[in-house]
């Protein structure tokens, strides 16, 4: 097989990725039983394109974790990377990308599932579909889908529907689900150890502000379709659950991706933008006006998926995600 490259990441170093399919990365901390759930659920058909699954077992002391690594493992149907001790989702994330030998990537949370009932696969893979547009639109950042909730919480997230670049910039829900360009990532550096929250806002601006940095466009193709399925739980672990600043996450991405932020916060200083981008954060009801305008039955569906006081209440903005 051809290679691209070689091409130069941070710190000078050299990547050659592989064309022509996708790299599927799983970061595993502790999962337990739910780290079966979540690989079986990637290694079933009927994915097309050329892939690997790599899962990065970061540091995880949990049984049934090693247990369920091993099996996998040993059957090599995918490739296992160990921490020897435990780094976080963005260093775990890191060694995944830094691994990849696919040049389009997605990581799916060890927690999670990608969707595979018969109703939404009729239109084919959401893989297959996102490296087809990305392939034939260089304007293309990257792509994501619609989210389904399952578990404490059932239904559509309250982020299905379009991004757009300036949307991301205020604050609006990136999504896991995103496939991307495994070059645009590993120039910019990957993900950023010290955003320990909001990784996935974080990493999508991110990847927005090196295109533009390098002057290309920044669409996002978006498929209505809810491939992805997150898992919601309580568990002291998740990074979820963590008590973290909004607002320093935000001021923290701000001042290390400035041209996204530059280009719609012009003449602030990183902490007058970081202010800005929170209060620009959209409520509840505002997600659900975007979510209306894309697919107004949906928006129907998600009203009624919740009770009013909720959806009208003061808890509206925790809505999870």
């Amino acid at each position: 097989m051809a290679l691209i490259g070689p091409i130069t990441g941070v710190g000078g170093t050299l990547f050659e990725l592989y064309p022509d399919g996708a790299t599927i990365a799983v970061a595993c901390y502790n999962a337990g039983s739910y780290l079966a759930e979540c690989l079986t659920s990637i290694l079933e058909p009927p994915l097309l394109l050329p892939h690997e699954v790599i899962v990065i077992n970061d540091g995880s002391d949990d049984p049934t974790t090693l247990r369920i690594l091993s099996r996998f493992e040993a059957n090599k149907t995918i490739r296992v990377i160990h921490h020897d001790r435990n780094v976080g989702l963005a260093g775990a994330r890191n060694s995944g990308l830094f691994a990849a030998r696919r040049n389009y990537v997605m990581f799916v949370d060890a927690d999670d599932c990608l969707n595979r009932t018969e109703t939404v696969l009729k239109e084919g893979d959401y893989l297959d579909r996102a490296v087809t547009a990305l392939r034939s639109d260089p304007a293309l950042a990257f792509t994501h889908c619609a989210t389904l909730m399952f578990g404490d919480c059932c239904g559509y997230t309250s982020s299905a529907y379009p991004l757009t670049e300036e949307l991301v910039a205020a604050k609006h829900h990136v999504p896991a689900s995103i496939v991307f360009r495994t070059e645009d990532a590993i120039e910019l550096g990957g993900f950023k150890p010290s955003i320990v929250k909001w990784t996935d806002w974080s990493f999508g601006a991110s990847l927005l502000s090196h295109r533009l940095s390098k002057g290309l466009a920044n669409e996002i193709a978006y498929f209505a379709t809810p491939y992805y399925l997150y898992r919601t739980y309580r568990a002291p672990h998740r990074v979820s659950q963590k008590s973290v600043s909004e607002q320093e996450m935000i001021r923290r991405t701000v001042e290390s991706f400035r041209p996204l932020f530059s280009k719609y916060y012009p003449g602030l200083d990183d902490t007058k933008v970081s202010e800005r981008v929170l209060a620009a954060k959209p409520s509840l009801l505002k997600c659900l006006a975007y979510m209306a305008k894309a697919d107004l039955a949906r928006a129907i569906q998600f009203i009624r998926e919740r009770d009013l006081d909720r959806l009208l209440g003061d808890r509206s903005t925790a809505l999870a995600p």
